[in-house]
């Protein structure tokens, strides 16, 4: 069975805190149109975990990718 090929988002460097924080709100759950308030922190609290959740994950995937044998 092929391994299926990973999904891949690419997001452009952020130039200011605010552009960063933002990127954390949109893991979070934040669309960010154009009349749409700031993040609140509860939509940054979750993001700032969903981001620790995928950096664990990222850690011990990286660990594991030369010891396994796919194929």
């Amino acid at each position: 069975m092929p391994r299926p090929q990973p999904i891949s988002i690419v997001f452009a460097d952020p130039k200011t805190l605010g552009a960063a924080v933002r990127l954390v709100a949109r893991l979070g759950g934040y669309i960010g149109r154009r009349k749409d308030p700031p993040p609140g922190h509860e939509v940054i609290w979750r993001g700032q975990a969903q981001l620790m959740t995928l950096c664990e994950g990222f850690a011990l995937g990286k660990d594991s990718i030369g010891s396994t044998n796919y194929g």
